[in-house]
């Protein structure tokens, strides 16, 4: 388990801290956070702060999901956690106000009786909220230093391969 001390030392980065640093430390000039992009973070992270892990978080709406909450017209308080060259947990603060949940089901060009068993969750009231998934297949395959993701996965799917 890692210490106090060993947490409190990951960094942690705006999305556009992200991409200026993706941009001037890679060799390619990627300036998103890519495959590529991820290990760049990842490697500076270990050199700069001796930790394989970094933590993104100020991610643009346009790249998050409609019930991310958004900090202003632009960006939401949503995170990812990347680890080795991977990111291995998005989460953020979710939506918990009706008319702004039904209003970003608009922006996103979605339809509300798409979706009408999910917003009557929120049409009476919900607490502030947030939630994260972490992808447990990549945290295995980093920590054990895996090639392949299947690697880590009992029953591994691919477009050829979808029961076990």
């Amino acid at each position: 388990m890692p210490t106090d001390a060993e947490v409190e030392r990951i960094p942690r980065v705006s999305h556009d801290q992200a991409r200026e640093m993706i941009s001037s430390l890679g060799e390619y000039k990627v300036y998103d956070l890519n495959p590529e992009g991820e290990r760049i973070l990842c490697d500076w992270a270990a050199k700069e702060h001796g930790v394989d892990a970094i933590f993104v978080h100020g991610f643009p709406r346009k790249k998050r999901p409609f019930y991310a909450y958004p900090l202003d017209s632009r960006i939401t308080m949503g995170f990812d956690c990347l680890f080795r060259g991977l990111e291995i947990t998005t989460g953020s603060r979710r939506i918990d106000e009706y008319k702004m949940l039904l209003d970003n089901v608009e922006m996103f060009g979605l339809k509300p009786e798409g979706l009408a068993d999910y917003l009557s969750i929120f049409k009476y009231g919900c607490p502030p909220h947030g939630g994260f998934a972490i992808g447990l297949e990549r945290l295995t395959q980093k920590v054990l230093g895996l090639a392949n993701v299947k690697e880590a996965c009992l029953f591994p799917r691919d477009r050829r391969r979808v029961r076990p």
